[in-house]
């Protein structure tokens, strides 16, 4: 579309991201493979964004976003607030990796513990390779979750 032919500059930690400041008002773009999304201080802007989109691409507005990247999102536009979730992704989490029956704690485990090897907190059983695996798997997937919000 050529974002900068609009007035966008491009975000310099990330190449698809495209904003344009005018005083107070604010439009952001970003681009992900056929997905864009548009935020913007006003319906207006916002508006303006979606009929230059149109005059170069076939596009399906989804209307207000609600669901990103695993994330759901709810606005709350009288209150000026924004709220992340991602009880759906936890819940996919716990159920791929058969946690259901897992007791539940306030903390994972006790402040100070001694994690030494030897130590009666650590298991002298060493992970088999597909033990080591899936144990990789669960960092990652926690990881994610606590980057994402």
């Amino acid at each position: 579309m050529g974002f900068q032919k609009h007035g966008f500059a491009t975000l310099q930690a990330d190449k698809v991201v495209f904003y344009k400041l005018l005083g107070e008002e604010y439009t952001i773009v970003t681009a992900a493979t056929d997905n864009f999304m548009i935020i913007g201080d006003s319906v207006q802007s916002t508006s303006l964004v979606k009929k230059q989109l149109v005059d170069h691409f076939e596009i399906v507005d989804l209307g207000p976003i609600n669901w990103l990247l695993g994330v759901s999102l709810t606005c709350n536009h009288d209150a000026n607030t924004i709220a992340l979730s991602q009880q759906a992704y936890i819940e996919q989490i716990i159920t791929h990796f058969s946690l259901e029956d897992s007791r539940l704690a306030a903390t994972p485990m006790e402040p100070g513990i001694d994690l030494t090897p030897g130590s009666n907190a650590v298991s002298p059983n060493l992970l088999t390779p597909s033990g080591k695996t899936k144990y990789s798997e669960m960092i990652g997937c926690l990881m994610y979750a606590s980057m994402m919000t």
